[in-house]
């Protein structure tokens, strides 16, 4: 059976229909929450990635560099 979900990839590299059968289930669980659960399960999701956002070093989701001005002074 999961010689069936795998199947042929590309010159060695991830097979495709491993990467579709992820998104399919991913797509499935949001669709599956917000019609039976009212969104519960994805509200504490995306909950739980703003708050590891908030503890990184930028406090965002955001690519910023910030350079410390002590170190460029000398």
């Amino acid at each position: 059976m999961l010689a069936a979900l795998v199947g042929n990839s590309f010159e060695g590299g991830f097979p495709m229909r491993m990467v579709l059968f992820v998104i399919a289930v991913a797509v499935t669980f949001v669709l599956w929450d917000r019609s039976m659960n009212e969104g519960r399960y994805t509200a504490q999701v995306e909950s739980s990635f703003r708050q590891a956002a908030a503890d990184l070093p930028s406090g965002s989701y955001g690519r910023e560099i910030r350079l410390n001005r002590d170190l460029m002074k000398h």
